[in-house]
């Protein structure tokens, strides 16, 4: 290691400081000598944004727009024993109803059970509640250490719980308690943290013939044009993913989601675009979270 002298800032009162550094590392320049270090950026996209020009995916508005909307389950976890779509299909301004999986193991509350495209949002509320959907219910667990138990309900259909233990050991860690002065042992844990994306996770799609179109709310459109590819059997340049601006992500909006696929295929049925944007009742229950934590330390 060597010693370099470096000069920093602090409250606008420059002052230099020796610190070790790798072999081959120089001093940066003084703040006055830098281009883009600590200068004043203009964000490009705030005069839009500020002005209400900016359009996000809950914007998006196409002629002859349809409303999609997604069942879930009510249950932790189920399997369906019977599902009847008939009144939702015929009641006016229904014009596309899918059914998932009649024969699905719901794993969750919020899982994906039916969804359908209407003329409003009002209409797709309605037409939600006619469906009738019957389930045989299964046992769940709804903690970590519940989960853990020997013989507990699977929260994954063919997967265990409990992964594989994983290890990682730098020096003498037996040799290093010993001779400490004091050894703290204790037990930490976090809660489950959802995104709460200002704009909710959703998309508009638009067929063209063997094309689609998708505004979509994310943060990486290549994955959301990749998805729907596979999805639909389609080279990737027949699919584009489009996004003009997106209210929050957080690591949550890489890919077209259930949601996105759902409404490709509402949109396929319907032969019409169709919208549709999660709730923040499903944001909480349907689009990933970071999990619960429990840390022996």
């Amino acid at each position: 290691m060597a010693k370099i002298k470096v000069t920093i800032n602090e409250g606008g009162f420059e002052r230099e400081v020796e610190i070790e550094a790798p072999e081959g590392t120089g001093s940066w320049p003084k703040p006055d000598q830098m281009h883009v270090l600590g200068k004043r950026t203009t964000r490009l996209e705030a005069p839009d944004k500020v002005t209400g020009r900016a359009r996000y995916t809950y914007d998006v508005n196409l002629p002859g727009l349809l409303y999609g909307k997604i069942i879930r389950s009510p249950h932790a976890h189920a399997r369906i024993a019977k599902i009847d779509v008939t009144k939702a299909k015929a009641l006016p301004g229904v014009k596309a109803v899918i059914v998932i999986d009649p024969n699905k193991e719901v794993t969750y509350q919020g899982d994906e059970i039916a969804a359908l495209a209407a003329v409003s949002s009002d209409v797709a509320e309605d037409a939600a509640r006619l469906i009738d959907i019957q389930y045989d219910l299964l046992p769940h667990v709804a903690s970590i250490d519940d989960a853990r138990k020997p013989g507990a309900p699977r929260a994954i259909p063919n997967r265990d719980n409990v992964g594989r233990e994983e290890r990682s050991e730098t020096g003498d860690v037996n040799s290093a308690f010993a001779a400490a002065d004091a050894a703290i042992d204790a037990n930490y844990s976090t809660q489950v943290q959802t995104h709460v994306c200002l704009e909710t996770h959703g998309v508009v799609c638009k067929w063209d013939g063997d094309e689609l179109t998708v505004w979509a709310s994310t943060q990486g459109v290549q994955g959301v044009r990749d998805e729907l590819a596979r999805e639909f059997g389609l080279p990737a340049s027949k699919v584009h993913a489009i996004t003009e601006h997106m209210g929050g992500g957080f690591g949550s909006k890489f890919g077209a989601g259930v949601e996105g696929s759902i409404c490709a295929r509402l949109a396929k049925d319907a032969k019409a675009p169709v919208k549709l944007m999660l709730d923040r009742k499903e944001e909480h229950l349907a689009v990933g979270n970071r999990p619960s934590i429990q840390i022996h330390m």
